[in-house]
């Protein structure tokens, strides 16, 4: 009995399952058909996006000093021009006293230097022509001794003999003292200007010493300023250039200490020959004042003539010639002596132009101080309209020059900021309208700007940056705030248009699937702009065709459908 049951049950089993395949093969699956159809169709891009402004702005300390007041904090409304901060003049005062009275210092020196020098210029010139005069008396008086030696000649060749020996070394101690004068004048000439430029050359090490102290004052201060802000985010575009002038300080800083060791190998070479030119200088000294005792003792000699056999007019004569070489010699040495003392009193043009240089750096020193001063004077100033959302100092605050002290964010150039996908992006032009929506309220705007390198959100995705500007100048929406955009990425009149959803896309196009006679067929199609649900289809597809809406597969190709 339970066997019959079990056979009767299988038999009733097969008998359905041959019905079912029975009526699927005569009545197969439906599916949902649309017409291909011509319509307006408007292309919009919908996106979340944030209310933006123009980017914040840092307000830096124009001058170093001491804060005074703070005229305004966090979230304070300013205008452009506004003063935020004042200083305490105080310290910027005394400054510019001390860089003023350090120029009329140097101008005084340099005035000083210059009337002195023409003087000692003046006193070296007179004592030339007085020394040339003596020198044209000197040959004077050797003629008239000349003509004594004569007359004498014929009484006694003796005195003869011993005054032209006499007359011979004179004449070769004059031309030996020209000779040897000479050599003194520009043995002295030389050493003065190699002291001189031993003096440019110390002083330029000295300023290259200043320099590189300077420097590397300046390069340690950045480096703790940016060692300070480094690790926060909303300051990196500070420590960016923080690292950008220590690398250009860095340079400098090379370049001074190149040329500060270019100038220590040129002021020993300065110093050695300085050495070589002194030893000349004291040679042609001690040459000169050989001659001048050669002179004195020709003058003794010439005292020492017999003159017993002398006429008394001879006699005369001869006292009188021999007052005269004295005379002359003296007078021709205090000549000299005045003229290499007013020489080495004259101040060289390289001497001349260091005081000058000094003059114009103190000069500039007084001008910077001037200028820091009226900056101290007009404070802290607001570069732009807007509110201030940090305040780093407080009054009574040392600043340096360049310390940030306020950032604002400035009331202009409002925008709604979205991130478009890349299959969006392509559709998105510059000067496309959009609508923004901020907390219930609509604004018109333009695409003003589109990013020509995309960034990765969150989930790694790239994303490229667009920004919609509002057409209303006045819009001021709240930044920050989430922003529904639309964008406007284009329309067509009487376009052939397909619904989205009947629309498949792979790696060689777009494509839809055709009932055609009752089975599944693909079909690629060239789609344009997207928007109300549909496709504009621009090839493939005429107008009354009809496409499935249902969703097929590949596999579904060449199956038999019923529309339902």
């Amino acid at each position: 009995m339970n066997t019959l049951i079990k056979r009767i049950i299988i038999g009733v089993t097969g008998l359905a399952a041959l019905a079912g395949g029975v009526v699927y093969a005569v009545y197969p699956d439906g599916v949902d058909i649309e017409q291909v159809k011509r319509q307006d169709i408007v292309a919009n891009i919908n996106v979340l996006g944030t209310i933006e402004a123009d980017e914040i702005i840092t307000v830096y300390a124009p001058v170093a000093g001491r804060l005074d007041k703070v005229s305004f904090k966090v979230n304070d409304r300013v205008k452009d021009g506004d003063v935020l901060a004042s200083y305490d003049l105080t310290s910027l005062e005394e400054e510019y006293k001390k860089a003023s009275l350090n120029t009329e210092y140097h101008e005084d020196g340099y005035n000083a230097a210059v009337t002195e020098n023409d003087k000692n210029k003046a006193k070296a010139a007179s004592a030339s022509r007085s020394s040339e005069i003596l020198k044209q008396q000197y040959i004077a008086v050797e003629e008239n001794r000349d003509d004594l030696s004569i007359a004498q000649n014929s009484k006694s060749n003796y005195i003869q003999s011993t005054m032209s020996g006499i007359e011979g070394a004179l004449d070769n101690m004059k031309t030996d003292m020209e000779v040897e004068s000479a050599k003194l004048e520009s043995a002295s000439g030389a050493y003065n200007e190699l002291y001189a430029k031993l003096l440019e050359a110390k002083a330029n090490i000295s300023g290259q010493n200043s320099q590189i102290e300077s420097l590397n004052s300046q390069i340690k201060a950045n480096a703790a300023a940016y060692e300070a802000i480094k690790d926060d985010p909303e300051k990196a575009s500070e420590a960016e250039e923080l690292l950008s002038a220590n690398q250009e300080l860095s340079e400098g800083l090379a370049e001074v200490m190149s040329e500060n060791t270019k100038s220590a190998a040129e002021y020993n070479s300065l110093r050695e020959a300085l050495h070589s030119a002194e030893d000349k200088k004291d040679s042609a000294a001690s040459s000169v004042n050989s001659i001048k005792d050669n002179i004195a003792s020709s003058r003794d000699a010439l005292a020492s003539l017999p003159v017993d056999n002398m006429t008394t007019e001879q006699y005369a004569l001869f006292l009188e010639l021999s007052r005269q070489l004295d005379i002359i010699e003296k007078e021709w040495t205090r000549a000299n002596e005045q003229k290499t003392a007013a020489e080495e009193k004259i101040v060289n043009d390289y001497q001349i132009k260091q005081l000058e240089d000094s003059m114009e750096l103190a000069q500039i020193d007084a001008d910077k101080a001037l200028g820091n001063l009226t900056k101290g004077k007009e404070g802290v100033k607001s570069s732009t309209s807007g509110t201030i959302i940090e305040k780093m100092a407080n009054e009574g605050a040392v600043v340096d020059a360049g310390t940030a002290l306020f950032t604002i964010q400035p009331d202009s150039g409002y925008k709604a900021s979205v991130m478009i996908s890349k299959y969006d992006i392509g559709r998105v032009k510059l000067g496309q309208k959009a609508s923004v929506s901020v907390s219930g309220v609509s604004y018109e705007g333009t695409v003003s700007s589109i990013a020509p390198i995309a960034t990765n959100d969150s989930t790694g995705k790239p994303r490229v940056k667009v920004e919609i500007s509002f057409d209303e100048k006045d819009a001021h929406p709240t930044i920050g705030l989430e922003a529904e955009v639309l964008i406007n990425s284009g329309e067509s009149k009487e376009a052939i248009t397909v619904p989205e959803k009947a629309v498949y896309t792979d790696d060689e196009g777009s494509y839809v699937y055709m009932l055609e006679n009752g089975r599944a067929e693909k079909r690629s199609i060239v789609t344009g702009l997207k928007g109300s649900g549909c496709y504009q289809v621009v090839d493939g597809l005429n107008d009354g065709e009809k496409v499935i809406t249902s969703p097929v597969t590949e596999d579904d190709i060449g199956t038999r459908f019923v529309e339902n």
